[in-house]
């Protein structure tokens, strides 16, 4: 499994580099929104861990334009479209608003906490 993970706090992304690895995840990182759409459009990610507030563009902004790139198609099957990229926004907001936006698959409330980052990945990949 590889994630990407997008924020424009070096030590935020440092710290969930660290504890993807520890789940035995691949990740990258993107500083900000165009990085990682550029990204996206370069790999084939399992999931996107998205700060909601960049300098950039905002986290929805960055979604959109994810769920705008178009998924891969697995050539040893065919015209079978590949699962789609999971997208999990992270943020120190209040998580229950964000609980209708279609965007994102999960949130993962700051400060980040290792049971929980495990908990919804293990939910975003069954």
């Amino acid at each position: 499994m590889i994630a990407l993970i997008v924020d424009d706090d070096m030590y935020n992304r440092e710290l969930l580099s660290r504890m993807v690895a520890r789940l035995g995840w691949l990740a990258d990182t993107a500083e900000n929104g165009s990085q990682a759409i550029a990204a996206c459009k370069a790999a084939r990610y399992d999931v996107v861990l998205l700060d909601l507030n960049m300098p950039d563009m905002n986290g929805q902004v960055v979604a959109e334009a994810i769920r705008g790139i178009s998924d891969p198609i697995d050539p040893t099957v065919g015209a079978v479209a590949i699962r789609p990229v999971r997208i999990i926004v992270v943020t120190g907001a209040d998580i229950s608003r964000l609980a209708n936006v279609p965007l994102f698959d999960g949130a993962l409330p700051k400060p980040f906490v290792f049971a929980e980052l495990k908990k919804i990945l293990d939910k975003m990949m069954a």
